[in-house]
């Protein structure tokens, strides 16, 4: 890029460069969140239950109940 040509009204804009698939949008493999199960209280009847991550909250009892299903819960 010829810096001598560049517009002085937009001073903040960056340039992004892509990786060698030319995703300029790719993450890293380090940034990737890892999941980890463990024991949660479900938010509906309040029982411990085996979480497989973190945005696990309600225990596989609850659901299969109707209210569950239907998007009442």
């Amino acid at each position: 890029m010829d810096h001598s040509t560049e517009s002085s009204d937009h001073p903040d804009i960056v340039e992004q460069s892509a990786d060698e698939s030319g995703d300029v949008w790719s993450e890293d493999e380090s940034s990737t969140p890892v999941y980890e199960s463990r024991v949660r209280r479900c938010l509906s009847c309040s029982e411990q239950f085996e979480s497989a991550w973190s945005g696990e909250r309600i225990c596989r009892s609850c659901k299969t109940k109707a209210s569950w299903r239907s998007g009442w819960l």
